[in-house]
């Protein structure tokens, strides 16, 4: 996968329903859904040096909750932007994490 920095991750998914909460070290990343928040979400560095390669794009992956082959490509067009926030949510729906 793409090498993505934490500032590209944090931009691209705020404009794909989730809010930030900064924390200390990390920006907090959670997923809005029908103006709720929802149990999936995930963290950034604060740091804008730091790469996210394969292993921290793969844990990101697992809490996103895009588990599977077919997933780990919806979560690299989520990140390179042809996927939308309607398809995330979507396969969301079809696996039953969310209603």
């Amino acid at each position: 996968m793409k090498p993505y920095k934490s500032q590209e991750i944090e931009s691209v998914l705020t404009s794909k329903g989730f809010r930030k909460k900064e924390g200390k070290d990390h920006t907090w990343l959670f997923l809005k859904v029908g103006g709720l928040k929802t149990d999936i979400r995930t963290k950034v560095s604060r740091s804008p040096k730091t790469e996210y390669g394969d292993q921290l794009q793969s844990e990101m992956r697992k809490q996103l909750r895009l588990r599977g082959s077919r997933n780990k490509r919806l979560f690299e067009d989520l990140l390179a932007c042809p996927a939308t926030y309607s398809d995330y949510v979507s396969a969301l729906r079809k696996q039953g994490v969310i209603e």
